[in-house]
């Protein structure tokens, strides 16, 4: 007895027998439950920082933070003596400027 290849489902087909089966009723948040508390007592949670001071102290606290903070000190310190003389210059400028034309 020869018996016929089985012929290949088309979409409708499929589609229909998808519909007419239901999902079988599996229930995963009890061994959800078990695995967020198994986790959560291997796991200690760090706090996280709650605000932009918080976060400059953490920095800190660190030898590259220490670092990073000098560098950017004495950058302000040194970008406001270049400005300072800046100017100084420009008034000095604008004084002779108007020296000038007071002679004329």
């Amino acid at each position: 007895m020869d018996t016929p290849p089985p012929s290949k489902p088309s979409w409708p087909d499929l589609l229909r027998q998808a519909r007419t089966e239901s999902a079988p009723d599996l229930d995963v948040r009890a061994a959800l439950r078990q695995q967020i508390r198994s986790e959560s007592m291997t796991q200690s949670l760090a706090p996280a920082p709650s605000g932009l001071l918080d976060e400059v102290l953490a920095l800190a606290c660190g030898l590259r933070g220490i670092s990073t903070f000098a560098a950017l000190t004495l950058w302000v310190i040194g970008f406001g003596w270049v400005i300072s003389d800046a100017v100084g210059e420009i008034s000095l400028v604008l004084q002779l400027q108007n020296h000038l034309l007071a002679g004329l």
